[in-house]
């Protein structure tokens, strides 16, 4: 992979070069975003935005009665630097991120419910936290798997956030804090940086795949 990096490193400019490490350096893992059949793609959309610029490395999205759909006039692109975990079921959803070790932590309003800002935060902890659909609120399958229920804490006479500024204040309160405790801005391992990297070199370099390919048989025939 190093040469390849490197070949793709030479296409780019220093001060792009600088910036996708920036952001590759500020990659969190322990933290996501579960979006539970969510059906506007205005709020799916502003969510994917939030959530790559807090540094979020990937979003969960359960799609069982409603396509995810992106609105690029609202993400401004943003999506391309998140990984996007697709599922038609709730069940294979959290089967997924239970078997990554996350901790379920469902945004409900209820007797059982935590305070978003009572949630203690631990870097050795993973947190998946389940935002609901416009409408119903959270699905009861993600209820049944949840390990946590919490809220935002209120103080007007309003009761909810729409649910893209729910989620925004959920993740904006968590990475701060999961970041100051963890005493470093990203929690990737250099392997893990260095895929991304790659990933984000491809991504950045206008049709890199048939470079790539160029690139390979250059290699090939000097053998």
């Amino acid at each position: 992979m190093k040469q390849e990096i490197r070949f793709l490193e030479s296409l780019l400019s220093q001060q792009r070069l600088k910036r996708i490490k920036q952001v590759v350096n500020s990659k969190i893992k322990n933290i996501t975003v579960v979006l539970d059949n969510l059906l506007n793609s205005y709020n799916t959309s502003a969510i994917l935005r939030t959530s790559e610029g807090l540094g979020l490395k990937e979003v969960f999205i359960i799609e069982k009665d409603y396509e995810f759909e992106i609105n690029k006039n609202v993400t401004k692109y943003s999506h391309k630097w998140l990984g996007l975990n697709r599922f038609k079921s709730h069940h294979s959803c959290i089967k997924e991120l239970k078997n990554k070790g996350y901790k379920i932590y469902a945004a409900n309003v209820g007797e059982k419910s935590l305070k978003l800002t009572d949630i203690e935060i631990n870097p050795e902890e993973k947190y998946a936290f389940a935002v609901g659909n416009e409408h119903d609120g959270i699905s009861g399958e993600t209820l049944k798997y949840a390990d946590y229920e919490f809220s935002i804490p209120m103080f007007g006479f309003t009761e909810s956030f729409n649910v893209s500024v729910a989620t925004a204040v959920i993740l904006s309160h968590t990475t701060y804090e999961y970041r100051k405790i963890l005493g470093a801005n990203s929690d990737l391992t250099d392997i893990e940086k260095n895929e991304i990297y790659f990933d984000f070199l491809k991504k950045a370099v206008k049709n890199s795949d048939t470079l790539l390919k160029s690139f390979y048989k250059r290699k090939q025939n000097s053998k």
